[in-house]
């Protein structure tokens, strides 16, 4: 195990493995003191996860449960991921079973799956995701001797155009400013927050003071909000500038 700093972040980062998986994870703290008491909570509670043990393991809706089970470990978010998770693997549980046995399933299998998603007008952005939820489940399930082997060989899902009626559009700046002064004070305030930082729904939820940071010398911005690796959806830290 070990604490280390990232570049541009000013908080320790945990690094430790649990049953042989790697974990990294921010601590949330800049002291070091406090975050090697950070550290040792994450592993304990990591550990305490681990040792859970699942009720009649090998079925697909084990392999759910599995694969939700490693991604809270890693850190998400458990609100939405959690529903995130249920939105890939649900389907694939009413096509094959829960209690089916994921060894059993072929390439046909998966052929079959993906034909009848493709005939409930599912997008292939959206199959791929299925699928590959399903792959790691299947990784899940031959490191615990659930299967006895991986399947080699998976159908290449063609990805669709994007859809025009999903694109942003874009809207002049005094059709903003317009609707943003129909608002009440608090939601203004918040609409322009968002307008001006890109920032994401949940993202600006978990915002606080302490990610606004002095910009540094020479750049344009007035000041930079630090967005920490924990409370960014693509589990990386990254910087935005503010007017």
């Amino acid at each position: 195990m070990a604490l280390y700093k990232q570049k541009n972040s000013k908080y320790w980062w945990a690094q430790f493995k649990v049953n042989a998986q790697k974990i990294r994870k921010s601590t949330g703290e800049a002291d070091r003191r406090r975050a090697e008491k950070i550290l040792r909570s994450l592993i304990l509670k990591a550990e305490e996860d681990a040792a859970k043990p699942l009720i009649e393991p090998g079925t697909l809706a084990d392999l759910y449960a599995a694969d939700l089970h490693r991604a809270l470990i890693e850190g998400a978010d458990p609100a939405t991921r959690t529903r995130t998770m249920k939105d890939m693997w649900t389907p694939m549980i009413k096509f094959f079973g829960a209690d089916h046995d994921p060894g059993k399933i072929t390439y046909d299998d998966i052929q079959d799956y993906v034909s009848f998603r493709r005939s409930s007008d599912v997008r292939g952005q959206t199959i791929v995701r299925e699928l590959a939820a399903l792959k790691r489940g299947m990784a899940i399930a031959k490191r615990r001797n659930w299967i006895e082997h991986e399947l080699q060989e998976w159908p290449k899902i063609r990805r669709d155009p994007p859809k025009a009626s999903q694109k942003g559009k874009f809207h002049p700046p005094e059709v903003l400013r317009r609707v943003i002064a129909h608002l009440s004070d608090d939601c203004r305030y918040g609409v322009v927050f968002a307008t001006l930082t890109g920032l994401r729904k949940e993202e600006i939820r978990r915002v606080t003071a302490q990610w606004i940071e002095p910009a540094p010398p020479g750049s344009k911005a007035a000041a930079i909000l630090r967005i920490p690796a924990a409370a960014a959806k693509t589990r990386r830290e990254r910087i935005v500038g503010l007017t």
